[in-house]
């Protein structure tokens, strides 16, 4: 909930009603608002505090994943989004799918081709999960385009035009 009320509200009257909190859930949500203003550093040094002390809390890794990711630093989201996954290797959670988006994401700024094929195993797995997710297979069409794979960029366009009825 927090989490979600953080990325709703305005950012700065986010800032002004947690001046004097100093609770996790306030710091999250400031890093948050923070990174939301474009205030990158001041938020990767304020996660930076509170992650030592919950070391293993797996949505850290995913949010300096996104401070990263606008940021440009690319490569740098790309691990960290990594270290949330793998941390948070369980059964099926709409988290990891959540962070697996921002991982196929990430590695599409990359170009690099081995990332690119990395993206085509993490879109088939999301798919599998959300299979009217409709950009899913955009992204999907998008990657196998980069990778010559016309055929499955092909099908993957048909796919999104049925979820979306655009006949």
């Amino acid at each position: 909930k927090n989490k979600i009320k953080s990325y709703s509200v305005d950012p700065n009257e986010l800032i002004k009603n947690l001046e004097n909190k100093s609770d996790f859930l306030s710091n999250y949500s400031l890093i948050i608002a923070l990174h939301r203003l474009g205030k990158y550093d001041l938020a990767h040094n304020k996660l930076s505090l509170i992650k030592n002390s919950y070391k293993e809390y797996p949505f850290f890794y995913e949010l300096k994943g996104d401070i990263h990711f606008k940021k440009g630093d690319f490569n740098i989201a790309i691990n960290e989004y990594e270290k949330a996954i793998q941390t948070l290797q369980e059964a099926f959670s709409p988290s990891t799918d959540l962070i697996k988006f921002s991982l196929v994401k990430a590695y599409l700024q990359n170009n690099n081709s081995a990332h690119l094929n990395k993206s085509i195993i993490l879109l088939e797995e999301l798919l599998f999960n959300n299979p009217n997710w409709s950009y899913l297979w955009r992204l999907l069409s998008k990657v196998s385009g980069k990778l010559n794979k016309k055929g499955m960029a092909f099908i993957a366009l048909a796919e999104e035009a049925l979820i979306k009825k655009n006949f």
